[in-house]
């Protein structure tokens, strides 16, 4: 028997004893190799779990390497994924639901790159186990969880609308126009270094390590008002969403607007309470939403002064399964002419929106159109008491007075 002198291999001790023996160490070794570093692309926009967007078929587990191709649009993970790198392409949208976890796994290089002009949406919770890059114009918006296990590098003009939790447990390097809006909470474990430009708004909590550059988180700047808490809570009895929140500061504040979104990222006004100007005391205030949208349900704050500087605070989410209203009515009572209507679900059909004065009598009347629900009405000048009806297809029928006054 012909033996060959030990070899080490990463840390194996291997004795080859002929070529049969090589053919099992070359089988052993580089065959893991081979079928988990896989590449896969998606070309066309759709769910990531729908196997027709791919091309080298949909990834099944830790080890594939995925790229999303320029411009294709918008992608949706609705289910738990894990993944080994991800190149997200440039001018693409990707949005990770509520209730879903996307891992992505690669401490040794770069895990998570963003193309220029890109949108990222974390609605749910992202992982990243390695670096994220975001190249120039990206956008990242958190209203869910993002974790860091690494450093993350932006580039030109990045915007970050971080209403959610972001934790990165290395350093955050920003380029010129780096822009944070926080509103939730971030916590960099390293250095947070910004060049010339770069702005931080929002009356969120941000704690880093270290502070360099031309970085506004280093001053101590005085935001205008300070939230203490903020809740949504799901009132059954009221068919209600009540919201309840205070404030511990105020300056030069004007008033709040109340906005609800159904997806966590485009949001509309439902109603506007007024701020106290300046205080030094905690201010409690509230806002009941009577026409609650079925399922879930997004609400934050957005704060306006005296001089027009806004601040976005921290999103609240709650899941309705009570009984839905159609629709309502602010302000009501009407005191400038000027009133708004929202709808809680989606007209199908045709619908139509009827103002009647107490004798019966028609005033005012618009159509509803499919996917809108947010109507204006600019200039009633007539005044009293009125009956606002909503038909729907001919077959649904709500009313509700308005008084204006």
């Amino acid at each position: 028997m012909h033996v060959v002198k030990p070899t080490r291999l990463k840390g194996i001790v291997l004795t080859i004893f002929n070529n049969k023996h090589i053919l099992i160490f070359f089988i052993l070794i580089v065959w893991p190799v081979i079928v988990f570093a896989a590449a896969k692309t998606i070309d066309t926009p759709g769910t990531w779990s729908d196997t027709g967007i791919w091309v080298g078929g949909i990834p099944g587990s830790t080890g594939d390497d995925v790229t999303l191709t320029n411009s294709l649009g918008t992608v949706t993970v609705t289910s738990d994924v894990t993944i080994t790198t991800l190149g997200i392409g440039h001018n693409n949208v990707l949005t990770i639901n509520s209730g879903v976890t996307m891992t992505i796994d690669n401490t040794d290089l770069t895990a998570l790159s963003g193309g220029n002009g890109g949108t990222i949406n974390v609605i749910g919770d992202l992982v990243i186990n390695g670096d994220l890059i975001l190249l120039q114009g990206n956008v990242l918006n958190v209203t869910g969880t993002l974790t860091v296990n690494g450093s993350i590098t932006v580039e030109v003009g990045t915007d970050l609308n971080i209403s959610g939790s972001m934790n990165v447990t290395g350093d955050f390097t920003g380029d010129n126009d780096t822009d944070f809006d926080v509103s939730g909470t971030v916590t960099i474990g390293g250095n947070l270094h910004t060049e010339g430009g770069s702005e931080l708004i929002g009356s969120g909590t941000v704690t880093v390590g270290g502070c360099t550059g031309h970085n506004p988180v280093c001053n101590d700047s005085q935001l205008p008002i300070k939230i203490l808490y903020f809740e949504a809570i799901v009132i059954s009895e009221k068919c209600a969403v009540e919201l309840n929140w205070a404030t511990v500061e105020e300056e030069n504040f004007d008033y709040f607007s109340v906005e609800r979104s159904v997806d966590g990222i485009n949001y509309s006004k439902i109603g506007e309470v007024k701020g106290n100007g300046w205080s030094q005391e905690i201010i409690t205030y509230f806002f009941t939403d009577v026409t609650p949208v079925a399922g879930r349900a997004y609400y934050r704050l957005k704060s306006i002064d005296f001089d027009g500087y806004v601040e976005y605070h921290r999103i609240e989410k709650v899941d309705y399964t009570g009984y839905i209203k159609l629709f309502s009515v602010y302000p009501n009572p009407v005191i400038n002419g000027d009133f708004k209507i929202n709808l809680s679900r989606n007209p199908e059909g045709v619908g139509k929106l009827v103002l009647l004065n107490v004798l019966g009598r028609e005033v005012y009347s618009l159509s509803l159109k499919p996917g809108v629900l947010e109507y204006n009405i600019f200039d009633f000048i007539q005044k009293g008491l009125f009956y606002l009806r909503v038909d729907l297809s001919g077959v649904e029928t709500y009313t509700e007075k308005v008084l204006v006054k």
